[in-house]
């Protein structure tokens, strides 16, 4: 699943309705050899209320030092709020 296709939009619209915090991150480097698809690691809670975040690492080593809680990550969190609360106002 490659979160950044337009087919995936129906994806991206159930997290961001479901969860408050997704984090979604993606590899320069194929991670498993034999792979013929792109993974991606797919982390969504309740936990806090950061919203969106698109994350790309170089490998999975990078993955060690990976802080997802310092704010170069936190670009999509405007976004993420006015879309959730969009969507809560059209369900209303």
């Amino acid at each position: 699943m490659s979160v950044r296709t337009d087919y995936a939009e129906q994806v991206r619209a159930f997290l961001i309705e479901r969860f408050n915090s997704v984090v979604v991150i993606a590899f320069d480097r194929n991670v498993f050899d034999d792979a013929q698809v792109d993974a991606v690691l797919l982390l969504a809670s309740d936990d806090d209320d950061m919203g969106m975040r698109l994350l790309r690492v170089h490998d999975a080593a990078a993955l060690d030092t990976l802080d997802l809680d310092h704010d170069r990550y936190l670009v999509a969190r405007e976004v993420f709020r006015a879309r959730r609360q969009g969507r809560k106002g059209k369900a209303a």
